[in-house]
């Protein structure tokens, strides 16, 4: 089948959605041709060079549409795209695209083509950092984001909870953000030496507010009063400002916290193989109610033990104590989880566990085999 997959963003970030919707092109491509549609401001000969190492497969087709922040411009970029779909005439539109979800389900009606979106849910919750004026709006954009989503032909929500929040669609599966094991393996078997003697605790991502590096600078404090600090480094990657450190200082815990910048995903391997314990320790608030974080599947994967808030997709995930650790948005929770793993043996036990899960149940393998699925299902309702 000719698929058409659709991005409204520059995957070539090659981090978070972007990288993950690279992760499922090149599984589908293993059957069917994928048009890769996406959109840039510039051409960046370096971020190019190494995106073009993660598509080597021939049955991927790029496309990327210049376009421009400035809002007026967008409808241009979308024309684009319709005039490009209209020449490669689909089997299925495969929409990453939130932003242009209306247009693109009035496109694929308009030229009879299956369309089945990808739902991450709420996308307006996290356009209100950029436009804080939209929280007037939410109460309208409920009921009218659960009406569109209704009339795609599937959704593949990547939590239980999306697919509750947009149950009037029947034909929706879900589809944890899902991993490749050969990435992961190659993790695994990196062999490493830690310069530390102390347990090694890793936060990666952004420093948002609702990523709860709050609640993590707090555990670090009730550790402090417990005379148990000492016992752990904290390594964060991720944002290359100082404003964690600030706060860090405020705490008095800046002597247990490392700030190693962004990285590459190349570049992570080394930081990872080193960890001992990851933290996700997001907040409970409207943007991430109906997520689930790619990176828990991933440190799970490699067997590592995992702490997380229980917000979004995490507690249908992990089995607390089982194969991860989860927590209350509370400081002193996570101080006690973190506490509990000063034990290597339930560390590498929970590990194993957590591995074990993962290759089982959430490889990208899986999420090909899902979203196969509902092109089938949706070949058969149309008939």
């Amino acid at each position: 089948m000719n698929i058409v997959v659709f991005y409204h963003d520059d995957v070539r970030k090659i981090s978070g959605t972007p990288l993950y919707i690279l992760k499922i092109a090149r599984e589908l491509a293993k059957k069917h041709k994928i048009h890769l549609v996406f959109k840039h401001k510039k051409i960046d000969v370096s971020k190019e060079k190494g995106f073009q190492e993660l598509i080597p497969n021939k049955n991927i087709i790029t496309y990327n549409l210049f376009s421009s922040d400035f809002s007026l411009l967008s409808p241009l970029f979308f024309a684009k795209f319709s005039r490009l779909v209209k020449k490669i005439k689909p089997d299925f539109i495969y929409s990453y695209s939130h932003l242009w979800a209306l247009p693109s389900l009035r496109l694929a009606r308009k030229n009879k083509i299956p369309i089945i979106y990808e739902a991450h849910g709420l996308w307006y919750e996290h356009c209100k950092p950029k436009m804080p004026w939209i929280k007037l709006f939410i109460p309208l954009l409920i009921p009218f984001d659960k009406c569109i989503m209704a009339k795609f032909d599937g959704l593949n929500a990547v939590s239980p909870n999306v697919k509750e929040f947009y149950k009037k669609n029947k034909n929706c599966l879900v589809t944890f953000p899902c991993v490749e094991l050969d990435v992961i393996n190659k993790i695994k078997k990196k062999e490493v030496k830690k310069d530390d003697s102390r347990i090694l605790v890793t936060y990666s991502g952004n420093f948002n507010p609702y990523q709860g590096l709050d609640l993590l600078l707090g555990a670090m404090k009730v550790l402090k009063q417990r005379n148990l600090l000492n016992k752990f480094l904290f390594q964060c990657i991720g944002n290359t400002d100082d404003s964690l450190l600030t706060l860090a200082k405020k705490e008095g815990v800046v002597e247990s916290i490392k700030l190693c910048g962004k990285k590459k995903p190349s570049e992570l391997d080394s930081f990872y193989a080193k960890t001992d314990i990851f933290v996700v320790p997001r907040r409970d608030s409207a943007n991430v109610k109906y997520s689930c974080a790619g990176k828990l599947l991933e440190y799970m994967a490699m067997g590592k033990c995992v702490v997380s808030t229980n917000v979004g997709g995490a507690p249908a995930l992990i089995k607390s104590g089982v194969d991860g650790f989860l927590v209350n948005p509370n400081e002193e929770e996570l101080a006690d989880a973190l506490i509990a793993l000063q034990d290597k043996k339930v560390r590498e036990k929970v590990g194993k566990n957590a591995s074990k899960k993962i290759s089982e149940n959430y490889t990208i393998v899986h999420a090909g085999k899902n979203i196969e699925e509902l092109f089938k299902r949706t070949t058969t309702l149309k008939k």
